[in-house]
């Protein structure tokens, strides 16, 4: 649930640097994130299917599951499916897309059911912030956390990117080549396909 604190009537017709206000960027950020993480989640779901049942039946399960939980189906199908093809190094890479798309599951959380500050969007801030209240030993502990138009951005640019990654994985789950030799680390640390960009866009022809 979002949850505005504020008045925002008129907000969306506030222009600013580039013709475009800064709430209407804040907002496009936010709702083509939403959109980027279904593509994520859909890829999930895809590979899940055409690993254990490309038949389609599968598909009333992952309907009804949580995103964490049809990944975390995901990832646990994955070696299953690839039995001993798989080495060490395959397995490391398994695990450092399982962190990644950890992260991705836990943004998209906080962007779903956090509560939104708007209280000074009138006047068209470039951050909105958004809070977490959660109970801890008994004590109330508040999360506030800013975030902007350029986070947003850096969010879907993430989503693609694992969206691509997680292809990768459940193909190489069913057939060679492994996911050693698909998937790599950029200089950022993050997984990316071997030959794409790092922002999940087209991969580079050969």
């Amino acid at each position: 649930m979002i949850i505005l604190w504020s008045r925002i009537e008129g907000v969306m017709g506030t222009v600013g640097v580039g013709g475009a206000s800064r709430p209407d960027e804040l907002f496009a950020a936010m709702g083509e994130f939403v959109v980027r993480f279904s593509g994520f989640l859909t890829e999930v779901q895809w590979g899940v299917r055409m690993m254990i049942d490309p038949d389609g039946l599968v598909s009333f399960l992952t309907a009804g599951m949580r995103a964490q939980q049809v990944t975390d189906s995901f990832m646990a199908i994955c070696p299953a499916r690839a039995g001993d093809r798989w080495g060490p190094a395959d397995n490391r890479m398994m695990k450092a897309v399982r962190r990644e798309t950890q992260v991705l599951i836990e943004d998209r959380n906080r962007i779903a059911h956090d509560i939104w500050n708007t209280l000074w969007l009138d006047d068209g801030p470039e951050v909105l912030q958004k809070q977490t209240t959660k109970l801890s030993k008994g004590r109330l502990k508040v999360d506030r956390s800013p975030w902007t138009a350029d986070d947003g951005r850096a969010l879907c640019a993430d989503a693609r990117r694992l969206t691509a990654v997680v292809a990768q994985l459940w193909e190489a789950a069913i057939a060679d080549p492994p996911p050693s030799e698909r998937i790599v680390m950029d200089d950022e640390g993050h997984v990316v396909v071997l030959g794409g960009r790092s922002d999940g866009g087209p991969l580079a022809q050969e």
